[in-house]
């Protein structure tokens, strides 16, 4: 909507400069009493136009000549209407022929006939109304979109994730090499360290207890259960910010649960030294505004289950993702290898060091939302290789790829007990 008023505004500007278009040049077929057609006569020059405060356009009326019996006449040629602009008038005569010209183009690529005179002075009277609203709502849109820039200025300095995706979204900003080779992603998705610390064991014994904004989430080794509705703040029913959840290694603390999502946006929600299982689930299923989540040295399964929930990152809204020494591994779930890494709306993420392993990534391959870079990452897949998607939202940095061959004796399933005996 604003590229097509500023180019209208242009256009303003170019015809009272004195841009000369030819006009619509058209007769209108006059009208009797009863709203019939009457049939028009030549005569032998046209009419003079009537000046008045709003330009009225005539044409020249025009005869159907006689003609043979059984012979159609033939059309005459349409003639050049002639336009007196009133001194003063801020609506130059090249700028009203336009109208004009226009108006008359667009009518035919309706109907057949003409429009009637009333018609084209209705025409010029609401094309004159609009042109000269059209600078206050130029002027709003201009002021608003620096507001928006100032706006998105202080969201960036602030690094907040949601605010800057939903600037994306608005295709006012876009992610750049610094935004991944600097700090700014941790920045955007990971918690600070907080010395308000939250036993986990004490939080699932006492399921009436929130969390609260800032607050970690501590895990020992073990099997934890977590129900994901217990994952909101005490204000309302949203995933707090700056909430950390930890164990002690993903190889001793198993934490599960799956389809985090809430009301709103929540930012910087960090795991760390942790397995996660999504208990033949997506892990994340966000259907509101932006999040930014992180990742350090931990580990997603039992996430494939071929059903539509079935995408370890779904958010809706879009999101920051980093992801440190992150092992996604399939094969746990009740349909190896069939669970998404990604799906929903833009992400921008950065996954170093990470491991893939029987996951489905196949949507990447014309992705557009957002951007994902991987350096020093692996991958064993079942499917192609994604390095040969690579384009300017997706990029491999010294990755490796490795094809994995299923077959009828191994499909690739693995038992969640291997890992954690106690698992269920």
């Amino acid at each position: 909507m604003r590229t097509g008023l500023a180019l209208a505004a242009v256009a303003l500007v170019a015809f009272l400069a004195g841009a000369v278009v030819d006009p619509f040049g058209a007769s209108a077929a006059p009208t009797a009493s009863d709203g019939r057609p009457e049939v028009a006569r030549r005569t032998p020059e046209p009419e003079a136009v009537e000046t008045s405060p709003e330009v009225e356009l005539r044409a020249p009326r025009r005869e159907v000549p006689e003609e043979p019996p059984g012979e159609m006449a033939p059309e005459p040629p349409m003639e050049r209407t002639e336009l007196t602009v009133e001194p003063g008038d801020v609506f130059g005569r090249a700028l009203l022929e336009h109208h004009a010209s226009e108006f008359a183009r667009g009518w035919s690529e309706v109907r057949a006939d003409e429009p009637s005179q009333a018609e084209r002075v209705e025409g010029e009277a609401d094309f004159r109304r609009q042109t000269l609203a059209l600078s206050a709502s130029l002027g709003r849109w201009a002021a608003e979109a620096r507001t928006r820039l100032e706006e998105l200025a202080v969201s960036i300095e602030a690094d907040d994730g949601p605010a800057m995706l939903a600037a994306y979204v608005r295709n006012e900003w876009r992610p750049d090499d610094d935004l991944f080779e600097g700090d700014a992603l941790e920045r955007i998705t990971r918690a600070p360290t907080s010395a308000a610390a939250v036993d986990g064991i004490d939080f699932l014994s006492n399921r009436g207890e929130k969390l609260e904004d800032g607050v970690t989430l501590t895990f020992g080794p073990g099997v934890f259960t977590l129900d994901e509705r217990r994952i909101r703040a005490s204000d309302g029913d949203r995933i707090p910010n700056d909430l950390t959840i930890v164990g002690v290694g993903r190889n001793a603390t198993l934490l599960q649960m799956g389809d985090l999502g809430g009301r709103g946006t929540f930012e910087r929600l960090t795991f760390r030294d942790i397995t996660l299982d999504a208990q033949n689930d997506g892990l994340f299923d966000h259907r509101h505004d932006g999040a930014s989540v992180s990742f350090q040295r931990a580990r997603i399964v039992r996430f494939d289950a071929a059903h539509g929930g079935s995408t370890i990152f779904s958010f809706r809204g879009g999101a920051f993702i980093d992801a440190n020494d992150l092992e996604i591994i399939g094969g746990y779930g009740r349909a190896p290898g069939q669970g998404d890494l990604v799906r929903g709306g833009p992400m921008i993420g950065r996954f170093r060091n990470c491991r893939f392993e029987l996951v489905e990534l196949r949507r990447m391959r014309s992705w557009r939302e957002g951007r994902l870079e991987f350096t020093g990452c692996s991958f064993t897949l079942v499917g192609p290789d994604p390095r040969e998607w690579a384009s300017g939202h997706l990029a491999f940095h010294g990755c490796s790829y490795g094809r994995m061959e299923l077959t009828a004796d191994d499909d690739g399933s693995k038992s969640l007990q291997d890992l954690f005996p106690d698992a269920r």
